[in-house]
């Protein structure tokens, strides 16, 4: 008897612990906010310092509004990318390594505000955002800004830079409200700047 009362008790705590998740709806039938990047093919100088942003490309997502159901996460962040790819010794906050020597990506995203490169819109690997959804606060109008940099991290190599690692999502609960995407691949093609010299001849 007590036993068939204890897994009731487990059984009516699950179900309170089912109805009490959030579940997100993205409202007027609108699909997930997607913003994308296209670099074009780049030549840079291959005496650029670590640091040096050699390309900035920016844009911003189409409004929706997202309705949840009760107390849910936030999550955001690279899907592939891990803190390993990270490139600490920059000058720069927020930098990762890429497929081409030299060469890293950075990115931030904001929600209604232009993005700055700080803690708290700089894009990094998958994770849990301190913020939660609720159900008292209605409808969020999401508006999506998002930036990508290309910034020198060491000696450079031409090659075939693949950025599609970088692409990243953001999600309320159970619901994707937003993608980052990136294109496969893209050129990369660098170059040593030298000065030239003038010879004149004395007469």
């Amino acid at each position: 008897m007590w036993r068939g009362g204890f897994a009731i008790l487990l059984m009516c705590a699950a179900l309170m612990s089912a109805l009490a998740q959030a579940s997100c709806t993205i409202l007027d039938r609108k699909p997930v906010s997607r913003i994308f990047f296209a670099p074009p093919a780049l030549v840079v100088s291959s005496d650029a310092e670590p640091g040096t942003v050699i390309y900035t490309e920016s844009h911003s997502s189409q409004t929706i509004r997202v309705e949840c159901t009760a107390v849910g996460n936030i999550w955001q962040g690279y899907t592939v990318l891990t803190a390993a790819d990270e490139r600490p010794d920059n000058p720069l906050q927020g930098v990762y390594q890429t497929t081409v020597p030299g060469i890293g990506v950075r990115a931030a995203w904001a929600n209604q505000i232009t993005p700055k490169f700080e803690p708290g819109s700089i894009i990094r690997p998958w994770h849990m955002g301190i913020s939660k959804v609720r159900k008292e606060d209605g409808y969020y109008a999401l508006t999506f800004n998002a930036v990508l940099q290309f910034v020198v991290t060491g000696p450079m190599a031409s090659g075939i830079l693949n950025i599609s690692k970088f692409n990243a999502d953001w999600q309320y609960d159970d619901t994707m409200v937003a993608q980052f995407r990136t294109p496969p691949a893209i050129w990369w093609k660098s170059i040593l700047l030298c000065r030239s010299r003038i010879l004149t001849s004395a007469n």
